[in-house]
């Protein structure tokens, strides 16, 4: 991961405490939208990426989502995504891992 998603403390707590929420946006969060900018509107809202660069809701957007009928949707269903969260331990985010734990 790139330092900008890492806390600025660097607190193992508060990493653990990321990833908890992390994984509970992502239970929770819809798998399919109407237009791009709903799925970059609801990403500009999660705190984890306040510091990095502004175009990255497009980015990401442009990146994760598949158009469908009706729509877009998320290429990785969220339960799938949810469970690799789960499963990596807080230490797996540092900027400093080379090596990321497959789930």
């Amino acid at each position: 991961m790139d330092p900008p998603l890492y806390p600025p403390d660097g607190d193992p707590y508060e990493i653990a405490s990321m990833m908890r929420r992390a994984c509970m946006l992502t239970h929770f969060r819809r798998h399919q939208f109407r237009i791009r900018e709903e799925f970059a509107a609801y990403f500009r809202r999660i705190s984890t990426y306040d510091r990095v660069v502004p175009c990255l809701a497009e980015l990401v957007s442009r990146t994760l989502l598949r158009l469908r009928a009706g729509g877009y949707e998320l290429r990785c269903l969220s339960a799938l995504e949810a469970r690799a969260l789960e499963t990596r331990s807080p230490t797996a985010w540092s900027p400093t891992r080379s090596v990321s734990p497959a789930p």
